[in-house]
């Protein structure tokens, strides 16, 4: 195979969006008792005030809700208690647990500042470009996410969350025409966007053109894959996972982009498993591989 080329590695100095900085920008209202706790632990965004339902001031029987009042008291952030009804009125979900926080938005990151400029292997293999291993011990390969279309709050924060629980190093979602970092999302990710960098792009095909040029491997979860993916010999690369709208999976252009296509191995009363899901059985996958070929 010849000499292993050097991998691409992200940027651990990357600067924000500066839309992200604006009055309306994304996340803004943290809803759900693990998000909001984990916003204040993170302590990477400013935050205004944490308002907190009047029933549980200063009551031990929600133990994070009263973590939550000791960390504020602890950091000078204002607590404002609502009755019930008045935090309903100002929450966007259908249940913000009894509290919900302001803060600053979350940073949006510009793919092109944690991406580096190298190039590709280009020696035979899956689709004509040789595969290159780190071996047992080597650094872990870089690994993200690509979301092509998902439109559901639930799914985007699920998929943030098992993103962070499994070693991945950002979520690649396009501007438009897709779920966006709204209180919903936040709640569903319970924490995760505090820590899993959010990649905003116009466009999926080209942020996909871009991973290959830096020499990201490219793989599409597609319920008519022909290969399950864990026979797929790309997971321990440097690895592009992409998954498609909820309602008609990868789009063609991205589908076509794509250096491989798997599917979840299911049983045959399942036509299909909810994209979150599927999700986090093939970042299992990969994380399963990546701690079996380091070990």
């Amino acid at each position: 195979m010849g000499n292993r080329p050097n991998r691409p590695r992200l940027n651990s100095k990357v600067s924000t969006n500066p839309r992200a900085t604006s009055h309306q920008g994304p996340g803004q209202q943290v809803e759900g008792t693990q998000a909001v706790l984990e916003l204040i632990r993170a302590n990477k965004r400013a935050v205004s005030q944490v308002l907190v339902d009047s029933r549980f001031e200063d009551r031990e029987t929600k133990p994070r809700l009263a973590e939550i009042q000791s960390l504020c008291r602890a950091r000078a952030i204002a607590i404002r208690y609502l009755s019930t009804e008045e935090l309903d009125r100002v929450a966007k979900t259908s249940s913000c647990q009894g509290v919900l926080a302001l803060a600053d938005p979350i940073p949006l990151v510009d793919l092109k500042d944690i991406l580096s400029s190298t190039s590709r292997p280009t020696d035979c293999g899956i689709s004509g470009r040789d595969i290159h291993n780190s071996g047992p011990g080597g650094p872990a390969q870089p690994f993200v996410v690509v979301l092509d279309g998902v439109v559901d709050p639930q799914n985007f924060g699920a998929i943030t969350r098992s993103s962070l629980a499994f070693g991945v190093d950002a979520v690649i979602i396009p501007k438009n025409r897709a779920a966006s970092l709204s209180p919903s999302a936040i709640k569903a990710g319970a924490g995760a966007f505090e820590h899993v960098p959010i990649v905003e792009v116009p466009g999926i095909p080209n942020a996909i053109d871009r991973l290959k040029r830096d020499k990201f491997w490219v793989l599409g979860l597609d319920p008519a894959g022909p290969e399950d993916v864990e026979s797929s010999k790309l997971l321990v690369e440097p690895l592009a996972l992409v998954i498609g709208c909820e309602a008609t999976g990868l789009s063609n252009l991205v589908r076509s982009r794509c250096d491989q296509l798997v599917r979840i191995p299911q049983g045959p009363r399942v036509d299909s498993l909810n994209a979150s899901v599927a999700c986090a059985v093939a970042l299992y996958e990969v994380d399963r591989q990546r701690r079996a070929a380091s070990g």
